[in-house]
């Protein structure tokens, strides 16, 4: 099983997701193990502080578990290969006709993240302090012809056109949709949003399935983001941002259970 960092142990009886028997909790070099003994063990939930997990959680589990955290320990960072994963899942992130119209800011220096405390409301100072990693979605000012031919360029190079037609019916078709959502400068820039906040969704689920926690973030001016990050020169714009990293043992948000409207009246299947 994979190993993951955590905070703590809280046993609630309540919590829909039990533990595999066969789970073992690592404190540092000691360890409580489950062994396949025909005992299951209560649901637990896992917060607190200094404790590492080990499990390996399904997508259901990881759906039911995450949450957005209230407040980070300062105290943990990311390694590089868990920063890499986080940026795998920001670029591969899908996109309508993959128009990838994006760049990621990646803070996790105190200077990066004291930059642009003065763009975020102060309810949200914390978690840009103390997360081992805040990222800003920025999408460009304007989809350009530039951009347009990159994407192909790119697309041609990773050896997805077997033919000539292909590559120009791909071209044409994404020039199609790039249009029809530009009838204005708002309409694109508003199309372009969307896309972001699909790979914020991606960053969510994805830390979650890394055993972090990660909170969505639009609590900002974005006038005084761009000016922060000199985005206008660069012809961006701030979208959303999220933080990433641990949640501290204070985290109230941790022990509380998830609440979501009931199935019937989200979901109407036909």
């Amino acid at each position: 099983m994979e190993q993951q960092r955590c905070i703590g142990l809280k046993w609630q009886s309540s919590w829909p997701v039990p533990l595999s028997p066969a789970a073992t909790i690592i404190y540092y070099k000691y360890s409580v193990s489950f062994p396949e003994t025909g005992f299951n063990p209560p649901s637990i939930t896992l917060i607190a502080t200094g404790f590492t997990r080990s499990l390996s959680m399904s997508i259901d589990q990881v759906l039911r578990t995450r949450y957005a955290s209230k407040l980070y320990d300062e105290t943990k960072t990311l390694t590089a290969e868990q920063e890499q994963q986080l940026f795998d899942l920001l670029r591969y992130s899908p996109s309508s006709v993959n128009s990838q119209p994006w760049h990621f800011f990646a803070l996790v220096s105190d200077e990066a993240k004291e930059k642009i405390l003065p763009a975020v409301t102060e309810a949200n100072h914390n978690k840009i302090k103390k997360s081992a990693m805040v990222v800003v979605f920025t999408t460009h000012t304007e989809i350009t012809e530039a951009h347009l031919k990159n994407l192909l360029a790119q697309e041609k190079q990773d050896g997805r056109f077997a033919s000539e037609e292909q590559e120009q019916n791909q071209d044409k078709g994404r020039r199609y949709f790039v249009n029809r959502n530009s009838n204005t400068p708002e309409q694109q820039r508003d199309w372009m949003a969307r896309q972001a906040y699909i790979s914020l969704g991606f960053l969510l689920l994805g830390a979650a399935s890394m055993g972090l926690d990660a909170t969505p973030i639009e609590g900002f001016f974005a006038d005084k983001l761009d000016s922060a990050l000199g985005l206008e020169e660069k012809q961006l714009t701030s979208v959303v941002l999220a933080a990433v990293g641990y949640h501290d043992g204070n985290d109230f948000n941790a022990k509380l259970p998830k609440s979501r409207l009931p199935q019937e009246q989200v979901i109407t299947r036909l």
